[in-house]
This record gives C-alpha cells, sequence and structure tokens, in this order.
C-alpha cells in the first residue's frame, strides 16, 4: 500500500429493494435489513474497520438524495489529501472478507477507476478526490436507475467475488437462507444448489439427521431431507438442498408479515400441528415427559445459569430492578403456576414433532404457502421422536406472543423507570391484530391459551444459559418471563 494512502467509504443506501424483496422485508432500505442480529449497514461497516493494513479515513452513508448532493462539499475539505473513494452500494454484501481484503489493498495501487463488474457494477474504486468528483454525475438516481451502467469501458479490479449483489431476489433468497442458530454449528458451507451444516456436536448432528429417516411417510415432506451424513474424529455433518425459501422469523422482525399473511402461515402450520401422528398414554407417562420438559429442564438450565461468573451483575440487576428478590424466586412464582394450571390438565397424549418450531427454524414462502422445517431437535430412535403436544406450539407462542425473535435479534432497550425498576422496551410496530389472530386459531385447534403461555413461559427461562454471550440478552428474556408469569397470575382470561 502507498504511504499514509487512506480510503474514504461512500455507502449509497438509496437504492429501495424491488417488490420481491420488500415482501421478504417490508419497507426496509437494503442497509437496515437484518442479518444475524446486525443491520447490513452495520456489519459491512464493522468487517471494514476490521482489516488490517487498510486506513479508513472514514464511512459516509448516503440514506436521500439530500446526502448525495452534499458530497461535493464534503469532497472539497478533503482535495488534497491521499485519499482513494470506494463508493458501494447497499445492495453489496460481502461473502468472502478476504477477497474483498486483497482488492482494497490492489485498489490503492491504481491511479485509474476500476469496478467489480462491467455489466452491473455496485462498488466502484477512485484514485483521487480529482476522479469521484468528476464521476460524481453518474451516482445520482436518475442515473443509477437507468439500463444504461455507463461503466462498460472502466476496468474490472479482482478478485471481485469478495462482495455479491442482493438486489436479485434469486440472490437475496440465497444470501438469506441459512437459517440456523450459530450456537448449534461450527460451519454452514454450501452453494447455490446444497447447504452442508457441520458440527462438534456430533450427537445432535446425528439425531438431526436419523430424525428424518425415522418420520413416518405422512409428515415427511414437511421437513427438508438431510442426507450424506459424515463422521470424523472431531466432527459430524450432513447435507441437504438449499431451498430459497425465507424463513418466517426474518419476514416478522422486519414487519413484512400482515395480519392476514399470518392467518393463512398458521393455518398451514396448525394443518401439519393437527397432522402429526399421536398416542395416548397414561397419566403418569404423560406426566414424567411433562415434568421433564417444563419443570426439570428449566430447573437445570437455572442451576446451570446461577454457575456462570456472568450470572453476578444479572442477579443484582433481578435485586435492583424488578420486584423479585432472586431467580429462585422468579422460578418459585413459575412453580406456584405450574402446579396450578397443570392441575387440570386433560391431554394425556404425546405426539411426534418437531422440537424447536420456532420461526427461524421455518421457511416460509407467503405467496406461493411453500413451508419447510429445518433444524428439528432430532432423534436417535423411534421413542425419543415423541413428545408433548404443547411443546411445538409453546415455540410459536414465544415467537408470537412473546416477541422472541424481536429480543433474539437485539431490537430492544433496557429502561429505568422513575420507580427505579428495569423496563423492557421492543422495538416493534403494533402486533396486537397478528396475537388475536394466533390466539383464535389457538381456540380453534383445541389449545388452551393459559397452557400455551405457560409452555411459553419455560421456554424463556429455560434458554437463559444459552445465551450468557450477550448478558443484556438474558436480562431481557429475563424481564419477558416475568412480564408472562405476572400476566398468568392476574389476568382471569387464563
Amino acid at each position: 500500500m502507498t504511504a499514509d494512502k487512506q480510503i474514504l467509504f461512500i455507502y449509497d443506501d438509496r437504492i429501495r429493494p424491488e417488490k420481491a424483496i420488500v415482501g421478504v422485508v417490508g419497507e426496509s432500505t437494503f442497509g437496515e435489513i437484518l442479518n444475524k442480529r446486525e443491520r447490513l449497514v452495520d456489519k459491512f461497516k464493522n468487517i471494514i474497520f476490521g482489516f488490517k493494513d487498510i486506513l479508513i479515513n472514514d464511512f459516509i452513508v448516503l440514506n436521500r438524495e439530500e446526502d448525495y448532493l452534499k458530497l461535493k462539499d464534503r469532497l472539497f475539505l478533503n482535495k488534497d489529501k491521499n485519499l482513494s473513494i470506494i463508493h458501494v452500494m447497499s445492495y453489496g454484501v460481502i461473502v468472502k472478507p478476504d477477497n474483498l481484503l486483497l482488492a482494497l489493498r490492489k485498489s490503492t495501487f491504481s491511479d485509474e477507476l476500476l469496478i467489480n463488474d462491467n455489466v452491473k457494477p455496485f462498488m466502484f474504486f477512485f484514485p483521487n478526490v480529482g476522479v469521484y468528483s468528476r464521476s460524481l454525475g453518474k451516482f445520482s438516481l436518475e442515473m443509477l436507475q437507468s439500463e444504461d451502467s455507463n461503466w462498460y469501458d472502466e476496468k474490472v479490479l479482482k478478485p471481485n467475488d469478495g462482495v455479491k449483489n442482493i438486489s436479485d431476489f434469486s440472490n437475496f433468497l440465497q444470501f438469506f437462507s441459512g437459517g440456523f442458530e450459530a450456537r448449534y454449528f461450527n460451519s454452514l458451507q454450501g452453494d447455490s444448489y446444497t447447504l452442508t451444516k457441520t458440527s462438534t456436536d456430533k450427537k445432535k448432528i446425528e439425531k438431526e439427521h436419523d430424525l428424518y429417516q425415522l418420520l413416518p411417510n405422512e409428515i415427511k415432506n414437511w421437513f427438508v431431507a438431510p442426507y450424506n451424513l459424515t463422521l470424523t474424529d472431531h466432527n459430524a455433518s450432513y447435507t441437504m438442498e438449499r431451498l430459497n425459501i425465507p424463513d418466517m422469523a426474518l419476514q416478522w422482525i422486519h414487519f413484512a408479515v400482515s395480519p392476514q399473511d399470518l392467518n393463512e402461515f398458521l393455518s398451514k402450520i396448525f394443518f401439519f400441528v393437527s397432522s402429526r401422528p399421536a398416542e395416548n398414554v397414561n397419566e403418569d407417562k404423560f406426566m414424567e415427559r411433562f415434568n421433564s420438559l417444563y419443570l426439570r429442564k428449566v430447573d437445570e438450565r437455572i442451576s446451570t445459569l446461577k454457575d456462570l461468573p456472568e450470572f453476578e451483575v444479572i442477579k443484582k440487576l433481578i435485586q435492583l430492578g424488578t420486584n423479585f428478590n432472586s431467580i429462585d424466586e422468579i422460578f418459585g412464582l413459575y412453580k406456584q403456576l405450574y402446579e396450578r394450571l397443570i392441575f387440570n390438565q386433560k391431554h394425556h397424549y404425546s405426539v411426534i414433532g418437531h422440537g424447536d418450531l420456532c420461526f427461524s427454524n421455518i421457511l416460509y414462502d407467503k405467496n406461493t404457502s411453500i413451508m419447510r422445517f429445518i433444524d428439528p431437535k432430532g432423534a436417535s430412535n423411534e421413542a425419543e421422536m415423541w413428545t408433548d403436544p404443547y411443546y411445538d406450539v409453546a415455540k410459536l407462542s414465544h415467537s408470537i406472543f412473546g416477541n422472541y425473535d424481536f429480543i433474539n435479534n437485539e431490537m430492544f432497550t433496557i429502561n429505568i423507570n422513575t420507580d427505579m425498576q428495569t423496563v423492557l422496551k421492543i422495538d416493534m410496530k403494533d402486533l396486537s391484530k397478528h396475537k388475536a389472530i394466533f390466539y383464535k386459531q389457538l381456540q380453534q385447534n383445541g389449545f388452551e391459551v393459559y397452557l400455551v403461555r405457560l409452555c411459553e413461559a419455560s421456554l424463556f427461562l429455560s434458554m437463559l444459559p444459552l445465551h450468557i454471550d450477550k448478558p443484556q440478552k438474558v436480562l431481557a428474556f429475563i424481564l419477558n418471563a416475568i412480564t408472562i408469569l405476572e400476566e398468568l397470575n392476574s389476568n382471569e382470561q387464563y
């Protein structure tokens, strides 16, 4: 790299997504779209600033046409600096950071304009302010949206595969079609047609693979089929077809699901729920499974949480900022409600379920109603396939009633109110109509809403140690669980 050569990044977020993409992420700009709990603009910026040996002068985001018009004044102030400029459209997402880094290093040695593609470029490398200033007219919205790219004569900088264009709907879906929680695997790799999931938790991978082989034929078509199970000394993996279908969580957190969309989605989900193989069991066997899922697991997970060093701060925040003195007291209220609500439980049967039917594990295309499930709990034998009929429904509830996906994507703040108590504020629109539709669907399909919410509360309590890498998220889940429990304790509709 030339001595003290700096790079000014212009991140252009003025071009709006096409209609098909809006159907998945609502009215978000490309930069505002969330991917793995991070906005695309922040993801791009964080990767860029993480590169070693690259001197970043600044990272300017163009949100409106006025921002573009103000660029000339900004550039005039920098005209004498040893500065190269990179203008990148926000629909360019980094897929191979090492290749992008190599391209950036090479660009600083060039004395001419370079682009990343002759046909439809979306990343432009300018050697200095003067060359960029003379090209500014090409970056008006009118020119960017025209069919003629005006860049045919420019040289392409290689490697040019570090950044991918997701303005095309198929590329967009391919980029977002992973849908697996990072804590459950070490890598997810693939191509245009397949994905291979690899993990050091070999037993989990085996169980996910084996479940599909064990599933009855009448519900097999709901699941994405895994194949080519591979075991090594260190890890296990399987391959599956890449379906370019967005998961429901992506659509939900971007408010791209209308009440009618949700009603149609739930109608299909409850068709699956009603078609699951079921078997009657005696009360003792039923209670053994019920207690294992909703009582002992919560107890064990809370014990795990209390042993973690990060819990010390959380413990103090519970004492100072809530009406409870400890996590044990919160669990105590849960157990009281559990004993009260389970007393009249009548559904003594088991079903073959998914085991983790949350929104992020449901691929759904609302235009075609295609629905497939990924990342199931798994099973090594037929007995392990059976579960409580409320468990899958509670997973749905913690996404709809419980706002899990917003918290999981860190779309929340924790504030202190006038009574010096912690208050969870979730960054979301009014979803009361959506929740009313879910309430009605639960009743129509024979599920008691109070019991669904009790099981949902258990999920929030049992997931706490799994998210300890983000302590603020753990506190948010606790505050959310308290809200559910207090609602159950005081609301007569339950």
